[in-house]
């Protein structure tokens, strides 16, 4: 449906390798269809397209689908969700090396600092 529509601008697939769970033959060849109806999307327009797959669980940087997603993609990006940071990681790109970007979340406080005991009256502290 998509490479009958004009003047696409973006393109966003989000977990495009979910729908094909299993290790099979047709599963591949099915995902294999899917990059080439976005290969014909790229030809006509050229849009920003974006594919977010989940990662292969024997790899530390290849997405499910194996070599059909990592050498499909101009620009490979790893996301890492921690506790604590999110971890940006350019894994491949044509002409800027591999590089790491931490963002830090923000703390929540042990304590409620909002109401600090500090400064308040007795009145606070006693039902009247």
């Amino acid at each position: 449906r998509l490479s009958k529509l004009e003047d696409i601008k973006v393109v966003l697939i989000s977990g495009i390798t979910t729908l094909f769970q299993d290790y099979q033959k047709q599963t591949f060849e099915d995902l294999l269809r899917a990059i080439n109806g976005i290969k014909e999307i790229l030809y006509k327009t050229k849009p920003l397209i974006i594919l977010t797959a989940p990662m292969n669980e024997y790899s530390l940087y290849k997405p499910n689908g194996g070599k059909i997603l990592s050498h499909f993609g101009n620009v490979l990006i790893m996301i890492n969700e921690d506790e604590r940071y999110t971890e940006y990681s350019l894994v491949q790109h044509p002409f800027l090396p591999e590089n790491r970007l931490l963002k830090w979340k923000p703390r929540i406080p042990k304590r409620n600092l909002a109401n600090s005991t500090k400064n308040t009256t007795l009145d606070c502290w006693i039902n009247l």
